[in-house]
């Protein structure tokens, strides 16, 4: 076996090595077609089954006919990349196995550890021991060991192509890239204009790659590396093609308007510059680049302080990066583990979202996984050592590369190459920025893209480097040693290979989980969960898997306590045991991991139950405390659910006043109050204490209305003036009211964005109360008010703007009352309360018989009532609702003749008597001993027979 003292290891130009590159640039460029193209949704959207346009058929295509859900609809990409990186370095094993060429080295030349540092190779070597060992020592080493895998798995995806690729096949690897990623942006494209502007004129681009950034980042390097080739010059057919491709990927680029794929492209192109620039002004240009970039950060630091796109640049500076930090200052050598971010950052997250709700919302469907910064959330998985390791391979990488664009051309190459070295720097500094800002290289898809741009980069300029200069009393490798190198690589590489498919089945299966848990197959779903859970790589989707096993085992125990009065069994007490050590274990690896506080509290009040019918007081005791202990943490790790406040309010009647409106606050601070929070407050409202536990608090937030937000003695504050606003308008003083909710929006505004829902609320909260006051009257600074309600939840807005939901529907009755008819007929359109089949003035009379209701009980308003249920009549005189809203108020004011007429109009017009008999029997019982009821009965004889007496006021 000869020996060979160049930089390249297995590269020459023998037979053998350019077979192995063919070989490796095919597997390669295969694999990035499957990687951009395929995805594997759950179901496909009723447009597209109804669609008969060849894009249906695109898209059946791509979706592989819907044969092979998953959940995410995105982890065939895994597949498919990790079974190409398999077979990538079981080629790169074979090939170092079965070589006839051999390098002169030895193992002194393994330990000069300077000489191994210029190269990327050394620092991906260190990464992926860092990444082993990390993960080995971490809190929780079999979560974490799955990022290791796939970790492995990358190194064995660029290995190979970096080190064993000639530039022949490089230029194809590139062609192949960019005709992959010009074909997603293209098939992108149409879809957004087929399918999506139609409805959604605004929306960003995302279509096939993932969402939005998710695809930028993936399109992102595609646009240099064109840019390389079509300044390299090829034959004119390859240039035109390479153009319409770099047109159709920047084309997408702008349509997805990620900002960090703006940085990245703004990196690339001064990367790209710098190569161009002579050498003299490169370390001038570097600086000031830099101090531009720190005055871009800061300003726009300042400017997104508000509006929807802002709460993302918020997050990542204000929460996701200093979470990384600071896990990073409690393990600065090596991390956490690889992937820890994913199960230590959540928790921080659930204690600052009430300061945050608009951003930091979590509830069981919303976890802190990424911290969009890739070095950011290496720091914390790794440390100091892995993020060097990595920081160091991307940028030696770039560094022989800059040499080599330095020289005319690259040594015994194409001139042309010297132009794709170039696009290929600026393609992997973009990505190296864009990476800054966003998660999409953790994410199936960009992952393989970003690492074909930077082995195919190395693989051009490594030639470049100089000879290592040899030494006649060194010992080289010997043959046997290189052999068994490449079969241990080859094993190896197989065994990664076995460790992606089954994480492609491992989704697959908790796909399947999901299914079977709709289907209520409790059993069947923890199988597999059990088995995602076990083969899954990425660590959250690991701990999603294992929260599911064990949801489907409490499902399983509540089931088998439901069917059945008798005295659990051992065997059944066994079923939840487990499920509850799962849960354990899952609260140690993951802290507050998104529902898995409510399904322990689930658990422990089946258990509970339980242990009642099997006469075991003591163990019934001691799982009714978890019980409330769990309902508790489920509130905390929950406070903006209803639900969860509500069965607290119930499992713990121990608990005071003062409790009970701390829950209600922390509801109410993420914007509207909802029905339940009325139904909730109303009751507490007669509990005793109540009247000096909420001027208590009212005395806190007086005093903080002087402070700033930082200072604020009470961090709910703005919430207790709305209840305090609350309790006027439910004791009859809207005006009151009103005031108080004004003092709620001028605390919430001192916070800024970060309240910005409660602001809105409370804004919205303000008009009702006004309204309620006086309706006619206002009007014009009410409607101002709730357009600038509207704007503050991300959709800007004057008042002549036509808004949706709940404000929608106060404007509304705000143009009705002011007799606006003409502008409240453009606004019902916007509204869901509303019948859309039905005609307009069908439609415009059921609004003015809600605008009605809201004031039937009020006599001063009775005016009012009765003149706006005439010209609902109007509109829509075959409808019972404005007599039924008549008679209520008619009674009320004691206006005995109108109430009868409306009573035998709700008699005539509803078609259902029964259903008009109940609503009148309940009135009756409400307002006994009038001679109308005698009339009636005359009138209509069994109208209020026993059989149809039902004590209930709802409407017909």
């Amino acid at each position: 076996m000869p020996f060979d003292s160049s930089p390249d290891l297995l590269v020459d130009d023998s037979l053998p090595a350019r077979r192995t590159s063919a070989l490796l640039a095919i597997v390669a460029g295969a694999a990035l077609i499957g990687n951009c193209l395929l995805n594997s949704p759950s179901r496909f959207s009723e447009q597209q089954l109804h669609d008969a346009s060849p894009l249906h058929w695109v898209v059946w295509l791509l979706a592989l006919g819907g044969q092979f859900p998953t959940a995410r609809g995105v982890e065939i990409r895994n597949l498919i990349f990790y079974s190409a990186a398999a077979i990538l370095a079981i080629l790169a094993g074979a090939r170092l196995a079965l070589s006839g060429v051999r390098p002169r080295m030895s193992e002194d030349d393994l330990w000069d550890f300077r000489r191994r540092a210029s190269s990327p190779y050394f620092w991906w070597f260190l990464l992926l021991i860092v990444s082993a060992l990390s993960s080995w020592y971490a809190h929780a080493p079999a979560v974490c060991k799955g990022q290791t895998i796939a970790r492995l798995l990358q190194a064995a995806w660029w290995f190979p192509l970096a080190a064993l690729l000639v530039s022949k096949h490089v230029r194809m690897v590139a062609i192949t890239l960019v005709a992959a990623l010009a074909t997603t942006a293209a098939i992108g494209i149409w879809y957004q204009l087929a399918r999506v502007m139609p409805n959604l004129p605004a929306a960003r681009l995302q279509y096939p790659m993932g969402n939005e950034l998710w695809l930028a980042a993936c399109l992102l390097p595609g646009v240099f590396v064109a840019l390389g080739l079509v300044a390299a010059r090829p034959r004119t057919v390859w240039l035109g093609a390479a153009v319409l491709a770099l047109l159709v990927m920047a084309a997408a680029l702008a349509l997805t308007r990620s900002r960090s794929a703006a940085a990245g492209l703004v990196a690339g192109f001064v990367a790209a510059g710098l190569c161009l620039a002579p050498p003299k002004w490169r370390k001038p240009a570097i600086l000031t680049i830099c101090l531009l970039g720190i005055a871009g950060a800061l300003y726009f630091q300042k400017q997104f302080s508000g509006g929807l796109r802002s709460h993302s640049f918020r997050s990542r500076i204000g929460y996701e990066w200093p979470y990384a930090l600071h896990l990073f200052s409690l393990k600065p050598i090596a991390g956490h583990g690889d992937g820890a971010y994913s199960l230590l950052a959540g928790q921080f997250a659930r204690m600052d979202q009430l300061d945050d709700p608009g951003i930091m919302r979590s509830d069981e469907n919303v976890w802190s996984g990424h911290a969009h910064n890739e070095f950011l959330q290496l720091l914390c998985d790794l440390g100091i050592l892995g993020t060097l390791a990595f920081a160091a391979a991307i940028g030696t990488t770039l560094y022989h590369a800059f040499r080599t664009v330095t020289a005319s051309s690259l040594p015994g190459e194409s001139p042309g190459n010297r132009w794709l070295v170039i696009g290929l720097i600026g393609a992997l500094a973009a990505s190296t920025v864009e990476a800054c800002g966003t998660p999409a290289i953790r994410e199936p898809g960009a992952t393989p893209i970003v690492l074909t741009v930077w082995a195919c980069l190395w693989a051009l300029v490594r030639r470049s480097r100089p000879a290592v200069p040899t030494d006649e009393r060194d010992k080289p490798f010997s043959e046997a040693a290189l052999r068994l190198t490449g079969l241990v690589a080859v094993l190896g590489a197989a065994a990664l290979g076995w460790h992606g498919i089954q994480d492609w089945r491992a989704a697959r299966a908790r796909f399947e989980s999901e299914a079977a848990l709709n289907e209520m197959q409790f059993v069947r779903s923890a199988q597999q969960a059990d088995f995602a859970a076990a083969h899954l790589l990425d660590p959250f989707q690991k701990n999603l898997a294992r929260m599911i096993a064990t949801w489907a085992r409490s499902l399983e125990f509540d089931r088998r306590l439901a069917h059945s009065a008798a005295a659990p069994g051992d065997d059944e007490l066994d079923v939840a045991h487990e499920a509850l050590t799962r849960l354990n274990q899952l609260k140690q690896d993951t802290p507050r991991f998104l529902r898995v506080s409510r399904i322990e509290s689930a658990l422990c009040l089946n258990l509970a139950r339980a242990y009642e019918r099997r006469g075991e007081r003591a163990s019934r005791d001691e799982y009714q405390e978890k019980f409330i202990a769990a309902l508790e943490a489920s509130r905390a790790d929950e406070p903006f659910l209803a639900d969860r406040v509500a069965a607290l309010w119930r499992a713990k009647p121990t608990a005071t006043v003062m409790d009970r409106l701390n829950w209600l606050r922390a509801l109410i601070r993420v914007g509207e109050m909802d029905p339940q929070v009325l139904q909730l407050f109303s009751s507490l409202d007669r509990a005793p204490g109540f009247a000096q536990a909420l001027e208590d608090l009212y005395q806190i937030a007086a005093r903080d209305e002087n402070r700033t937000p930082d200072d604020w003695e009470d961090r709910l504050s703005p919430e207790t003036l709305r209840l305090a606003a609350l309790a006027k308008a439910l004791s009859g003083s809207p005006a009151d009211a009103a005031r108080l909710a004004d003092r709620a929006v001028s605390l919430y505004e001192k916070a800024g964005p970060r309240l910005f829902g409660g602001t809105a609320a409370a804004l919205h909260e303000s008009v009702h109360y006004r309204f309620a006051a006086d309706p006619t009257t206002l009007t014009e600074e009410n409607l101002d008010r709730l357009a600038r309600a509207h704007t503050l939840l991300g959709s800007p807005a004057t008042r002549e703007s036509t808004l949706a939901g709940s404000l929608g529907e106060t404007r509304l009755h705000l143009l009705l009352a002011a007799g606006r008819e003409k502008d409240a007929e453009a606004q019902i359109p916007r509204l869901e309360s509303t019948s859309p089949d039905a005609p307009l003035p069908t439609q415009l009379a059921q609004a003015y018989v809600r605008l009605a209701s809201s004031f039937a009980e009020e006599p001063g308003r009775y005016p009012n009532v009765q003149r706006w249920c005439r010209r609902a009549e109007e509109l829509a005189p075959t409808i019972p609702d404005p007599h039924a809203v008549l008679i209520r108020a008619a009674l009320r004011a004691g206006d005995e003749s109108t109430a009868q007429s409306a009573a035998r109009k709700i008699l005539d017009l509803e078609p259902d008597r029964l259903k008009a008999a109940e609503y009148l029997t309940g009135l009756r019982q409400r307002y006994p001993g009038l001679a109308l009821w005698a009339d009636l009965a005359k009138s209509y004889p069994g109208l209020f027979s026993p059989v149809t007496s039902k004590p209930t006021t709802s409407q017909p």
